[in-house]
């Protein structure tokens, strides 16, 4: 399984961003199909979130430097902070395990308690989408939260589903409102020392281990 999109892919990619921009609807389903028929089509929904944050990256994602091989450095790097067990941007496992500790009572104090939480992005990978930019001081941590209590509510408040409704897009503070976790992007962003935390919901572990991308379960202490 392909873990990021192929270089096609996202020239792919923007090329359906640019079409649906200028209205131009055979060229944006051309670039679709093009999309598609690359080796990760879970993968189309990811860049163009991200394109929504910072379209000029998505842009940039057409010009990396021929010769390399994007793909499997960024492998390489997601199999390295898998195996060290803690995200990009922690300096040590214990770090890891209190901003979970956090998570998991702000969550449960909420009344979900079946969440199993997951750093997605380029926290868990080691880059961004676009191939070759590493996670910084100025990325934001992109967190899944994988539970059918909150997809249950989810629907019952009327938030956008996306991929047949196993899914939400990223949850804006709005929408955490409603779902009574106003104050669990501020809490983790400030131990996470102000980097900038998202968030979206997951019907099932398996819905998001089928994207093909890397993540990393949150783990629990007990406490």
């Amino acid at each position: 399984m392909s873990f990021f999109p192929g270089m096609d892919q996202i020239a792919a990619a923007i090329d359906f961003i640019r079409a649906a921009a200028a209205g131009d609807r055979m060229g944006a389903g051309l670039a679709l199909m093009g999309f598609v028929q690359g080796p990760n089509p879970g993968a189309f929904d990811d860049i163009i979130e991200g394109a929504a944050r910072n379209a000029d990256e998505v842009v940039d994602a057409a010009h990396v430097v021929p010769g390399g091989n994007p793909q499997a450095g960024m492998q390489s790097r997601a199999q390295e902070i898998a195996e060290r067990g803690f995200p990009e941007g922690f300096n040590t496992m214990e770090d890891f395990e209190l901003f979970g500790n956090t998570l998991y009572s702000e969550l449960h104090g909420a009344g979900y308690t079946d969440v199993i939480p997951a750093f997605a992005g380029s926290s868990a990978s080691g880059v961004s989408f676009r191939p070759g930019v590493p996670f910084d001081a100025s990325s934001d941590y992109d967190i899944a939260l994988i539970s059918p209590q909150l997809m249950a509510r989810a629907q019952e408040l009327g938030i956008q589903l996306r991929s047949q409704g196993t899914r939400t897009a990223p949850l804006t503070q709005e929408q955490l409102e409603l779902l009574g976790l106003g104050n669990l992007a501020t809490e983790l962003s400030a131990q996470a020392g102000g980097r900038e935390v998202n968030f979206m919901i997951y019907l099932s572990e398996d819905v998001l281990a089928g994207r093909g991308q890397p993540y990393l379960n949150v783990p629990t202490t007990g406490g």
